[in-house]
């Protein structure tokens, strides 16, 4: 492991201080039981809840905490790759090591995906991205008076774009479904050309000890649960084993 960062004895801050107990035991964790098996590629990895806004002070959000995405980057790093994070609003701290790119909103991470796709060789859309946000961003505070209609407009479909014009890149992308989870996946992964989707139910989203169906395209499925670090490695064992 590399030292963190921080405030160091000597009262200087910079890279010197022991790493953080639960970084260490995440090391351990995955050494113990992985190998360093993704040293050969670079990994782009989208997490967290883009927020909308509605006015300088209101905003539209979703229940994502962004941990599964979060375990995938620190996972993936652990493991070897070369990890790149574009983090919307992610309710656990980051670790300094992981080379992070800090969006807010679905249009945000959209244009800094698509800025840097290209220089990847798999590609994790964990986030969840709004699927609407308002039309109008007033820049002042909307004033309380009756009942207000929100225009809403459709956000880009990140997933979909990297589809259609995936190249020599793997492209995994995620489900979370309240019913017809199975049904659900495998339409999205032929409809947005993926080559897995990761499948879970909305109950379990929410929870650190979560279960999911890791799907690829060609029919073959697999369900692991467990912690959501311990399912992120689980994850990208399938991934690393099929392609």
């Amino acid at each position: 492991m590399e030292p963190d960062e921080g405030k160091l004895a000597c009262g200087y801050v910079g890279k010197g201080r022991l790493p953080d107990t639960k970084e260490i035991i995440y090391y351990i964790d995955t050494l113990l039981d992985y190998k360093t098996d993704y040293t050969d590629k670079k990994i782009l990895i989208t997490a967290g809840a883009t927020v909308e806004e509605i006015d300088p002070m209101r905003f539209i959000t979703n229940y994502s905490s962004g941990k599964t995405g979060l375990a995938l980057a620190r996972a993936a790093f652990i493991r070897g790759a070369k990890v790149t994070l574009v983090a919307a609003n992610i309710k656990e701290e980051i670790p300094n090591y992981l080379n992070v790119i800090k969006v807010k909103s679905a249009n945000d991470m959209y244009n800094e995906v698509m800025k840097i796709y290209r220089n990847f060789d798999i590609i994790i859309k964990a986030a969840a991205v709004s699927d609407y946000t308002p039309k109008n961003h007033p820049k002042s505070k909307i004033k309380k008076a009756g009942n207000l209609n929100l225009e809403l407009i459709r956000t880009k479909d990140i997933l979909q774009e990297l589809g259609k014009n995936k190249q020599n890149f793997k492209l995994i992308g995620f489900a979370a479904e309240s019913d017809n989870i199975l049904d659900y996946a495998k339409e999205k992964i032929k409809k947005k050309n993926l080559d897995f989707i990761i499948a879970n139910n909305l109950e379990v989203a929410q929870k650190d000890e979560t279960e999911v169906m890791i799907i690829d395209a060609k029919g073959f499925i697999k369900e692991v649960k467990g912690n959501k670090f311990d399912v992120a490695n689980k994850i990208l064992s399938v991934i690393r084993e099929k392609i």
